[in-house]
């Protein structure tokens, strides 16, 4: 079933999102949340209408990054863009989604030295 509620998140407050109850998970065990939020696009929404198209419309949020850092640090989700405090020197990396449909980007990654 779907329903809908009053959803907070990050000081921004959407009076009417829709939401599909999960059933229980398996394998999740050593995970510790309360529930998982979509960051779908709407080809993925059971409803047609994300978080991501809410907080567009009711909260002009059309941006969000993820800050990641190394262990000793925090890493981030942000709505929004980073501060630039947060990368200094170091740039920042910009990822042209090239699916909207699974945040599909190109690219590669390097771990370690």
């Amino acid at each position: 079933p779907i329903f809908a509620d009053r959803l907070s998140i990050g000081g921004c407050v959407i009076e009417e999102q829709s939401f599909v109850l999960a059933g229980p998970t398996l394998q999740l065990e050593n995970r510790f949340f309360d529930g998982v939020l979509g960051l779908a696009f709407p080809v993925l929404s059971h409803t047609g209408t994300t978080v991501l198209s809410q907080l567009t419309r009711q909260a002009h949020i059309d941006v969000f990054c993820f800050f990641l850092d190394t262990e000793s640090q925090q890493s981030k989700f942000v709505l929004g863009m980073p501060e630039a405090s947060w990368f200094g020197n170091q740039g920042i990396v910009y990822s042209k989604v090239v699916l909207e449909e699974w945040w599909t980007f190109e690219g590669s990654i390097a771990v370690g030295d």
